[in-house]
């Protein structure tokens, strides 16, 4: 299996590195006999390091003062080949513009969406965090499908899928025939990917979850109902119905 990873300027941290850090965990032998037969892969928009942080003349108020940065392995125009599983976390680097003032939004998002459009087809699971969900909204991914995303950002994020039946009670949704995996505000991405992983490799030879193997060594207190979601009625969000 070939998992990859999407990043931008201003991802959230969780967002990325809790799934990614379930998959650390999947890559190791005494996890997972065959875990030679993963590959990792991060994509951006370019081969130098990317920040959690502002860019350069940021106008938005919304700037964390501590930042992290990754290093990528492929760029949006010349990614590896043959990704089976793409994570796409959220972030402040994923607008929408009200996220921002209204007025400005972070440059290269439409690259973004472009990417994911271009790489939903070929893809066996996409799996998007948060506000990520937004991304692949306006990528079209969404429409004709259930979803969810961060409570605390649901009218604007919402509002970029009107063709998507929004499920505010939803730690994760899966739609589109076990291939589209969205889940709610950072945390949840962990646990929608240690129910993927369960997904994609079921149980070990002494019968149990890979995804029960890996909570052990990451001390996870692992959230196994996907409606588990307390979020939902703290922001007083409800469902959104698609839009005839």
């Amino acid at each position: 299996m070939h998992f990859a990873l999407v990043v931008y300027p201003q991802f959230e941290v969780l967002d990325a590195f809790g799934p990614t850090e379930a998959l650390h965990c999947l890559g190791h032998p005494f996890v997972n006999p065959n875990s030679q037969d993963i590959t990792f892969s991060v994509i951006g928009p370019h081969l130098n390091p990317v920040s959690t942080g502002p860019t350069e003349g940021d106008p938005s108020p919304v700037k964390s003062r501590v930042a992290q940065t990754i290093v990528l392995t492929h760029t949006f125009d010349a990614p590896p080949k043959d990704v089976d599983v793409l994570i796409v976390p959220g972030g402040f680097g994923a607008g929408p513009k009200v996220l921002h003032g209204g007025d400005w939004e972070p440059a290269g998002v439409e690259r973004v969406v472009q990417f994911l459009r271009d790489q939903y087809p070929t893809l066996k699971h996409l799996l998007t965090v948060c506000n990520g969900a937004g991304l692949a909204a306006r990528a079209g991914i969404l429409d004709g499908q259930k979803a969810t995303t961060n409570k605390q950002l649901w009218p604007a994020i919402t509002a970029l899928g009107p063709k998507t039946h929004w499920v505010a009670r939803a730690r994760w949704v899966v739609a589109d025939n076990g291939k589209l995996w969205t889940s709610s505000g950072v945390s949840a991405g962990t646990d929608a990917m240690l129910a993927l992983i369960d997904h994609i490799y079921g149980k070990n030879d002494q019968g149990t979850l890979y995804g029960d193997v890996i909570k052990e060594g990451m001390e996870w207190n692992r959230v196994y109902d996907s409606e588990a979601d307390p979020f939902a009625g703290s922001n007083n969000v409800t469902d959104v119905p698609a839009q005839e």
